[in-house]
């Protein structure tokens, strides 16, 4: 009597938490589309998965069908109040070893495409997660809107960033830093443009060699000129320590328009932080270089790939899976000192042209740079 009562309760709390969500949903104008294109509503309630890792990705599936779905509705509904977040339901937060966030602009579907077919098949265990993030819908004319929600509901790896539009790669960062923290435990987060192909199985086996590092600041670093040392923003990994660190204090920090200045002028002339430059990070352009095409294991040597699109991905990917078997070494971090005889002092008046040189202003200002003729890049190859 009593099972049955309790059983009772919780089927009635679950209709109403369906009736909650979707009574919310209704109130946009593409309901009718999100509900059509959401798979979650298309599994038959008898299938029968095989194994563990088959149910695993099947409930991922469904649950990142419904967020996108949600996702949509929301930002239709209130867009100027959407936070990272809007979307948190009060569960236990999943543990995760690293969270991979992929810079994407709305039109670069191909680019994705490239990444899905590739590298970002290494995004399947639960302790690693993989993201695209781009801008708001609210902020994109109605068909590329409607393609992003047709292609999110396929895919559900699409998370849209409620920050304006234009160089504001700071703000996207902090807000990307913010939905982890958030939404997740993690030991690292690795930022990564769109326009890389990351040795993801590499990574992955060497993390937790580097779980006890303090503060981590990791990728390729310009050591060039007085003033401008600091990570490239194209792959930029952090660990948690310091991720919470700069959620913790966002009201104090200064952006920029671009996040890796932004970033090292978060660690000016710290001593606690610990720089690693890792040459194994490409950061010339390969698509243009035969020589990296030759290259027999290329994650034996490499651990990213800058300039690396469709066509090179592929080619990549089968080199990749060509090795599986590799164990692979983990380097040592050597200290800066000895890597870069430069201050780690940022000074955002040292970067040379004046796309680069911009006054930083506090984030919680949420200033927008005038950029005045310069249109946003979006990048070099489409295939």
């Amino acid at each position: 009597m009593r099972r049955a009562f309790l059983l009772c309760v919780v089927l009635s709390l679950s209709q109403i938490m369906i009736f909650i969500i979707l009574t919310f949903i209704r109130k946009s104008d593409l309901y009718m589309n999100l509900w059509l294109s959401s798979e979650w509503t298309h599994f038959p309630r008898d299938q029968r998965l095989g194994s563990t890792e088959q149910r695993w990705q099947h409930q991922n599936k469904a649950t990142a069908s419904l967020k996108a779905a949600v996702t949509t509705a929301l930002m239709h509904s209130e867009p100027t109040e959407i936070t990272p977040f809007s979307l948190s339901l009060t569960r236990r937060k999943s543990r995760l070893k690293l969270i991979v966030a992929i810079l994407s602009a709305p039109t670069r579907t191909d680019r994705r495409q490239g990444i899905r077919r590739t590298w970002k098949s290494d995004c399947n265990s639960p302790d690693v997660l993989c993201r695209f993030f781009t801008d708001s819908l609210s902020a994109l004319d109605e068909s590329l809107r409607n393609a992003l929600i047709k292609e999110n509901g396929l895919y559900g790896d699409v998370e849209f960033m409620s920050v304006p539009r234009g160089y504001n790669f700071a703000r996207r960062f902090l807000w990307i830093l913010e939905w982890s923290t958030r939404n997740y435990e993690f030991d690292f987060v690795l930022r990564i443009d769109d326009d890389y192909f990351l040795c993801l199985g590499r990574l992955l086996a060497e993390l937790p060699q580097r779980a006890k590092t303090p503060r981590l600041y990791w990728g390729y670093i310009h050591c060039v000129t007085e003033g401008q040392v600091r990570v490239d923003e194209g792959f930029l990994l952090l660990s948690a320590d310091l991720v919470n660190e700069f959620v913790g204090n966002k009201s104090s920090l200064l952006c920029h328009p671009f996040g890796d200045q932004a970033v090292a002028m978060w660690l000016n002339n710290r001593t606690d932080v610990t720089r690693f430059h890792d040459p194994r990070v490409v950061h010339t352009v390969t698509s243009t270089k035969p020589e990296f095409k030759k290259v027999k294991n290329l994650c034996g040597t490499y651990l990213a790939l800058h300039g690396s699109y469709l066509h090179d991905n592929l080619i990549y990917w089968n080199n990749v899976k060509s090795n599986l078997d590799m164990d692979y070494w983990v380097p040592s971090i050597q200290p800066f000192h000895e890597v870069c005889k430069l201050s780690t002092f940022f000074d955002w008046r040292k970067m040379v042209g004046k796309l680069y040189r911009w006054e930083p202003k506090p984030c919680a200002t949420n200033t927008v740079w005038d950029f005045g003729g310069y249109k946003m890049h979006i990048g070099r190859s489409r295939m």
